[in-house]
């Protein structure tokens, strides 16, 4: 048994294609496997939101123009994983939820006939479902017209969504840079550590742990950077602006994580 886990970056879509190849030996049989990749890949669907997110305020894509209920239902599926055939039964006031299994934000899709609504925390996610709609419509020859209503207030909650990971991550790099001093302290002691604090023998007592989640650390943070400059990307570019020249200041901020400066990058006024 062969197990892969791969983590995919929403916006990027495609296959993954798997050559199987039997064990027996001259091998004589291979079947290839194709796992579709959807630009929103990391949502799936949610039953009902709880309720501390339907507390939540929500950035709403409109879109406009001559299509069928059953061509905007085509358009989720391609944006979207694991979304059934349309069926002529269906329900023409029901509103389709998900939730990002990575970042915990949601979505919310309805649509009727020339119209549909993409609501979400999150500003990326509308970019890339307005980006996929725009490329099915040309394919189509339909014409689209959008719009976005962007809620500031989205902005700090979606952050908010991210922190603890963040901070976990920064954690790791102080715990690792006092495993060694806590264990010579430790053994100048007789290996007496009980005088310890509760938080310094739990870094003592998970220290290979620590150890092997932070060489794994340079990654994730990598991968929280790529989400946060992606939000700070299209929450400009939906008001027309190029903020490329900002990513490395941005980036920087992320590395050396703090929250509120954070929030200050996105406040800022560029023009």
């Amino acid at each position: 048994r062969l197990q892969m886990r791969v983590r995919t970056t929403e916006g990027e879509y495609g296959e993954i294609t798997a050559t199987i190849v039997g064990a027996s030996t001259p091998s004589k049989s291979a079947m290839v496997v194709k796992f579709p990749v959807k630009p929103l890949s990391l949502h799936c669907r949610a039953v009902a939101f709880r309720d501390d997110e339907m507390q939540r305020d929500l950035n709403v894509l409109t879109l406009r123009g001559s299509f069928s209920v059953n061509v905007a239902h085509e358009w989720m599926r391609v944006c979207l994983p694991e979304i059934p055939p349309y069926q002529e039964n269906e329900d023409p006031n029901k509103a389709w939820t998900f939730r990002n299994v990575f970042t915990g934000s949601i979505l919310r899709v309805s649509y009727q006939k020339n119209l549909m609504y993409v609501e979400s925390d999150n500003i990326s996610t509308l970019a890339i479902f307005k980006e996929c709609v725009s490329r099915e419509s040309m394919r189509r020859r339909v014409h689209v017209s959008d719009s976005v209503e962007v809620k500031e207030s989205t902005i700090p909650g979606f952050l908010g969504l991210l922190h603890n990971r963040l901070q976990h991550l920064l954690a790791l790099s102080r715990q690792v840079e006092i495993i060694e001093a806590l264990k010579e302290v430790s053994t100048s002691e007789g290996g007496d550590s009980s005088w310890m604090s509760a938080e310094y023998l739990a870094i003592l007592k998970n220290a290979d742990a620590i150890r092997a989640e932070h060489k794994q650390r340079p990654m994730l943070m990598n991968y929280l950077a790529g989400i946060i400059t992606d939000l700070f990307v299209d929450r400009h570019k939906l008001r027309g602006i190029d903020v490329r020249h900002k990513i490395p200041e941005l980036q920087g901020l992320i590395h050396d994580y703090n929250f509120d400066a954070l929030l200050s990058a996105f406040a800022e006024h560029i023009e």
